[in-house]
């Protein structure tokens, strides 16, 4: 059978001083597992009221491991459980000793206390691509008082990387972890960074809560090529998943099936081409598990040429699985296609100072949080209805800024960024 090894650690946070009602920081309990560890956390309320717990994970153990998910649970000052909420660590995949802050906004419930944290994450075959060569440039304040942080991403991988983004942990003076953000790389190919090619990012943060230094990890969703990377240890290898069991015995002359995909991430809407090697003239059936689905469903087959290759495409609209399996029952690995989603955005002034954001993000997800981002700040949440559209209102001061929308990594898709456009508010 195939089963997910699954890690996890436990936190947890209590109430601060009735002043701001801001949770503040116990020691973290010990971790129960080697996989992943919780190493520090803070929380605080933004200019708009928002609430953020911001932190940092480390793959403690000895494989890689992607999705590491965060599960909150909120409770008032009795230990009444409240609400609940969860969110991913902004790095998708890491390797044995690596780290990757994460970020929950939210707005608390009334009588909102306290919370805990479990954060669970899941063993993989795959590399982490942070084959990257990542150096600042400047640094600068603007006249609105955001800090700039101004710099160049050099791909080192041997094939193009899709959607590069840079990943920032900003430390306070003690070391713990004071906030957390990303930014994309300014590709000028289709969002793809070619072998050896370099972009410029800038971030813009927020100097409240103050911090005194940051860390970088520039990553891809695309497969890591080059470089050097932690292999994963036997013994924590993951088990293969739960999948169709075929009946008849492994023929001696068939080998295992290997499957790629290319590229590894893709936007909704945009294809994937998916290579299958093996024993050739043999016919493969072929399985996808697609979020939210729990097991694999045989979608197709291939008949391998000459050479033992053989392809299909497709074009899923969430993350998916595939895997191939041979007559006599040989299975391959299971590549991940990740899938990103895309986000409209719009602008109409309703009355002086008085504005309505509105936009789709697709594919649809009924209460997807949309945060409204102006200078590089959070300004304002929304959910997607079930059609995916959005709606934000907000009364504004006069000025000139620049606005986006940004959605976060799901267990359904990656996150994006709209298209950002310059306001002049009057």
């Amino acid at each position: 059978m195939r089963q997910t090894q699954w890690f996890r650690a436990l936190v947890f946070l209590a109430a601060a001083g009735a002043a701001t009602g801001v949770g503040a920081l116990l020691a973290p309990a010990a971790s129960a597992s080697p996989g992943v560890t919780i190493l520090s956390q803070s929380t605080f309320v933004d200019g708009a009221g928002y609430r953020h717990i911001v932190g940092e994970v480390q793959d403690s153990g000895t494989t890689n491991v992607e999705s590491t998910e965060l599960n909150f649970n909120f409770y008032d000052s009795t230990g009444r459980l409240l609400s609940t909420d969860f969110t991913f660590s902004t790095a998708q995949r890491l390797a044995p000793g690596e780290r990757s802050p994460f970020e929950e906004i939210f707005q608390p419930a009334p009588g909102y206390d306290h919370y805990s944290v479990v954060a669970s994450t899941s063993a993989t075959s795959s590399l982490p691509n942070h084959n990257f060569a990542t150096a600042v440039t400047n640094e600068f304040t603007d006249s609105a008082g955001y800090n700039h942080i101004v710099g160049t991403v050099r791909n080192n991988n041997s094939a193009a990387a899709s959607t590069p983004e840079v990943i920032f942990t900003f430390y306070d003076g003690s070391g713990l972890v004071a906030n957390a953000d990303f930014t994309f790389v300014n590709t000028s190919s289709n969002s793809a960074l070619a072998p050896g090619e370099s972009a410029s990012f800038e971030e813009i943060i927020d100097p409240t809560p103050p911090y005194t230094r940051y860390d970088l990890l520039t990553e891809s969703s695309s497969t890591s090529s080059g470089g050097s990377t932690p292999s994963p240890s036997a013994s924590a290898t993951t088990s293969p998943q739960p999948g169709p069991t075929p009946s008849a015995s492994p023929s001696p002359t068939e080998v295992a099936p290997v499957v790629t995909v290319s590229p590894g991430s893709i936007s909704a809407g945009q294809r994937v081409t998916v290579t299958y090697q093996g024993t050739p003239g043999t016919t493969l059936d072929v399985y996808s598990k697609t979020q939210p689905a729990m097991s694999y469903t045989r979608i197709t087959s291939v008949t391998l040429d000459g050479n033992g290759y053989g392809t299909t495409t497709h074009a899923p609209t969430k993350n998916t699985r595939i895997e191939a399996i041979t007559a006599g029952g040989l299975t391959s690995g299971q590549p991940l296609i990740q899938v990103k989603s895309v986000a409209s955005f719009n602008a109409q002034r309703l009355s002086a100072g008085n504005y309505r954001f509105t936009g789709r993000v697709y594919p649809a997800l009924s209460q997807r949080l949309v945060s409204l981002y102006r200078n590089g700040t959070l300004l304002a949440q929304g959910r997607c209805d079930s059609t995916g559209v959005y709606a934000i209102q907000k009364t504004l001061g006069r000025g000139s800024y620049n606005f986006f929308v940004r959605t976060s990594n799901d267990t359904y898709n990656l996150g994006t960024s709209s298209p950002s456009k310059i306001l002049s508010i009057t």
